[in-house]
């Protein structure tokens, strides 16, 4: 009877009653007592991308394959430049030397990212004009093969 009482008293304070709560990565806690939520944003360039409205309507307009890529880009200006550079890639060793020229470094995009296959996956989709040896296996390759010679290139500069 006194719980009902409470029921009927949070209805009337216009507390909504069934909480649906959608979790998409992240560390998340769930205090199911709370009265209030607070959440604060750590870091660079994510926490920024994560405020920004023009970001937030921008997401609306992307593919599935692009979101998949969003995992790893999360600036949605960049990841649209990307999704072009990967397109006009006409063989893996292009796609290879432009992941690695100009996507590793970015956000969540590393050395030990770049030959990841889930990473290699969600590059693929954009990569149309790459007739044959579109494989993860081959691209994979292709992108190990680039980071050697750039490593090389490096330490030939340090040595100078």
């Amino acid at each position: 009877m006194e719980k009902e009482q409470n029921m009927n008293e949070k209805s009337e304070m216009n507390i909504p009653l069934g909480v649906e709560i959608n979790i998409y990565g992240g560390t998340v806690m769930i205090a199911s007592a709370a009265t209030t939520a607070v959440q604060n944003l750590w870091g660079g360039q994510g926490a920024e991308t994560a405020v920004m409205q023009e970001d937030a309507e921008s997401l609306t307009s992307l593919t599935e394959d692009e979101h998949r890529l969003l995992a790893y880009v999360w600036d949605v200006k960049r990841l649209k430049e990307y999704v072009h550079l990967i397109g006009e890639c006409v063989s893996a060793h292009e796609l290879a030397l432009m992941v690695v020229e100009r996507m590793l470094g970015a956000e969540r995009v590393q050395k030990d990212t770049v030959v990841k296959a889930a990473f290699i996956e969600s590059l693929l989709p954009f990569a149309v004009r790459i007739t044959s040896g579109n494989t993860v296996d081959n691209v994979r390759q292709q992108i190990n093969n680039a980071l050697m010679s750039k490593t090389r290139k490096e330490r030939g500069r340090e040595m100078v």
